[in-house]
C-alpha cells in the first residue's frame, strides 16, 4: 500500500485517508489536494487513497499558510483611500485627501490663463508710474525680477541670505563617564535598602542613569509600597487562564479579571504583575477544547485504548514519552507592549523538558533551553536493551516525536504507538510535569546567583528547582501516574466525554 502523492510504501508511518475531514472540519483532504495541486484523484487498485505522515504535514502547513494570507489580505480593505468630489463649477475641483481636513484646489488651464493675464495687465501699468518717479521703479522691478527668476530656477535668494550670517561653531564635549566603583556603590546601596538616589546625586550621576544600573543589577525585585491588588492565588488563576488559552491578550485578561475577580485594573498593571512569571506552554493540539469530544476524536481515542490494551495483553512493556515547555512572561525591551497581541510569544525565554517513564521507573528526563530531540532520551537505553527490544512499545504524545523516533528505530523491532489527538491527559508524564510545575511555583523567587538581570535570575531558579526534583522521582511516582492516567480507559471505551481542562 503506497502513498497517494509521493508513492512511498506505507509501512511504519501513520496514514491518513484522503476522504477524511481536515483540521478545520470544513474541507476534506481530497478537496485540499485538488485545490492546491491542481490534480484529480481517482480511486484505482494500484493506489491506496491514503497519505503518508510527511505529505499530510506539508498539506497542513500550506493550508494554514493560505488561510493566514487570506486573512491578512482581507484586513487591507480597511485602509482609507483618496476621495475626490466634483464641485458645481466646471473649472474648479475640490478634493479631500484621506481623513484630513486639508482642502486641495485643482485649477484648470483657464484659471492659469486668467492669472497670467491679470499679471500682464498689472505689469503694463507699472512702468508709467515708475518713469515718473525716477529710478526707484528700476531697482524695485529688478529686485522683483531676480526674486521671481530665482524661484523658477531653484536658486532662492532668501535661503542664500542665511549664509551671510556666520554660525557659531558647536563645541562637542566628550560624554561624562562614570567609574565602575560608582556603579557598584549605587547598586550595593540599593540592595541594602538605602537611599541610592541620594547617593547618585552626591556622586554626580543622573537619576535615569542610576535607575538603569539599579533595575538591571539588582539581586531581587523592587519592593512595592502599598497594598497589592492581586493575591498570590489570584495571580496563579490568571496564569492558569494563559495556560488554557495561549491566544489571550492583555485586554482580555483585564476584562476577565473584572468579571471573575471583581477588580478594575489597567493592562500595564497586569503586565507588571506577570513579569518574570513562569507558565506551562501546551501544544497546539490542546488549544481547541471544543474538538476534544467530537465523534471522530472519540473513535480515535477508543481505537488508541484498544490498541494499548492489546499490547498489554501480550505482556509487552509500555514506555510513555512526553515533552513539556515552561515559558516566562517578559516585557518588551523597547516601546510599549501591544495590548492586542497575545501573551504567548516565541521570543520569551523557554525551558524545554522531555522524558520517558515505564512501570519500572524513569528511563530518562532531560531539560534544556533548546529543543530536545527524542532520540537523545533513548541513546543510553538502546545500548543496554539492544538484545531484547522487541518486547517494548513506545507511546508518543505528538507527531514530532513519532516521526523522529520512526526514523531513529527504522532498522529495529521497537513498536511505536501515537497518542490519540486532544488526549494529553492519557499520558502519565502530564502528571509528572504538573508536579514539577507545582514545585517551581512553591519556591522562592530570590536566587543565590548574581545574574545580569531578573530574567536570567528567574530562569536559574526554575532550572535549579527542576534539577533538584528530577532525581527524586521514584518508581512509585511513575506507577501512580500510569495508574491515574489509565483510570479513564473504561469511559473511553464506552464513548463518554472526557473532562475539558
Amino acid at each position: 500500500m503506497n502513498c497517494e502523492l509521493c508513492i512511498i510504501p506505507l509501512r511504519r508511518t501513520k496514514s491518513y485517508s484522503i476522504y477524511d475531514e481536515f483540521f478545520d472540519d470544513k474541507h476534506r483532504l481530497v478537496d485540499v489536494i485538488e485545490k492546491y495541486l491542481q490534480m484529480q484523484l481517482k480511486s484505482t487498485e494500484s493506489q491506496s487513497s491514503f497519505l503518508c505522515q510527511s505529505c499530510y504535514t506539508h498539506l497542513d502547513d500550506f493550508h494554514k499558510f493560505a488561510l493566514l494570507v487570506k486573512e491578512k489580505q482581507e484586513s487591507l480593505n480597511d485602509i482609507p483611500t483618496i476621495k475626490l468630489e466634483d464641485s458645481d463649477d466646471e473649472e474648479h475641483e475640490i478634493g479631500y485627501i484621506r481623513d484630513t481636513d486639508v482642502l486641495v484646489e485643482f485649477k484648470t488651464d483657464g484659471d492659469m490663463q486668467d492669472d497670467d493675464a491679470a499679471d500682464m495687465q498689472e505689469d503694463l501699468l507699472i512702468p508709467a508710474a515708475g518713469y515718473a518717479n525716477g529710478t526707484d521703479y528700476y531697482n524695485d522691478s529688478r529686485s522683483g525680477f531676480e526674486y521671481n527668476s530665482s524661484w523658477l530656477t531653484g536658486n532662492d535668494r532668501m535661503f542664500k541670505s542665511k549664509n551671510c550670517f556666520p554660525k557659531t561653531p558647536v563645541r562637542k564635549t566628550p560624554y561624562k563617564t562614570h567609574t565602575p566603583e560608582d556603579r557598584s556603590r549605587i547598586v550595593d546601596a540599593a540592595n541594602r535598602g538605602d537611599d541610592w538616589s541620594a547617593l547618585a546625586s552626591r556622586l554626580g550621576v543622573k537619576y535615569k542613569t542610576a535607575y538603569t544600573w539599579v533595575s538591571t543589577s539588582r539581586k531581587e525585585m523592587f519592593l512595592k509600597s502599598g497594598k497589592t491588588s492581586f493575591t498570590e492565588d489570584e495571580i496563579q488563576t490568571i496564569i492558569q487562564w494563559i495556560e488554557e488559552n495561549r491566544q489571550m491578550t492583555l485586554k482580555e485578561i483585564v476584562a476577565k479579571v473584572k468579571s471573575h475577580l471583581k477588580k478594575d485594573v489597567c493592562v500595564y498593571f497586569v503586565e507588571g504583575t506577570l513579569e518574570g512569571r513562569l507558565y506551562q506552554h501546551r501544544r497546539s493540539q490542546d488549544y481547541h477544547p471544543h474538538l476534544m469530544n467530537t465523534i471522530e476524536n472519540k473513535m480515535k481515542r477508543s481505537e488508541y485504548v484498544k490498541t494499548l490494551k492489546y499490547y498489554m495483553d501480550l505482556k509487552k512493556s509500555i514506555i510513555w514519552l512526553g515533552e513539556a515547555n515552561f515559558k516566562m512572561f517578559c516585557r518588551r525591551a523597547k516601546g510599549r507592549f501591544n495590548t492586542n497581541s497575545t501573551i504567548y510569544a516565541t521570543c520569551d525565554p523557554t525551558i524545554y523538558m522531555m522524558g520517558a517513564i515505564s512501570h519500572d521507573g524513569v528511563l530518562d528526563l532531560k531539560r534544556s533551553r533548546t529543543r530536545i530531540r527524542p532520540e537523545e532520551i533513548f541513546k543510553e537505553w538502546m545500548e543496554t536493551k539492544r538484545d531484547n527490544i522487541t518486547n517494548f512499545v513506545i507511546v508518543c504524545d505528538s507527531d514530532y516525536c513519532f516521526s523522529e523516533l520512526d526514523e531513529y528505530f527504522n532498522n529495529s523491532d521497537v513498536t511505536l504507538l501515537l497518542l490519540s489527538p486532544y488526549s494529553c491527559t492519557l499520558n502519565p508524564l502530564e502528571i509528572i510535569w504538573e508536579n514539577i510545575k507545582t514545585n517551581i511555583k512553591s519556591q522562592s523567587n530570590i536566587s543565590h546567583f548574581i545574574p545580569n538581570d531578573l530574567k536570567e535570575q528567574r530562569l536559574l531558579v526554575a532550572e535549579k528547582c527542576i534539577d533538584d526534583m528530577l532525581p527524586n522521582i521514584t518508581v512509585d511516582d511513575c506507577q501512580n501516574a500510569i495508574r491515574n492516567a489509565n483510570k479513564r480507559n473504561k469511559d473511553i471505551m464506552d464513548m463518554l466525554d472526557m473532562p475539558v481542562y
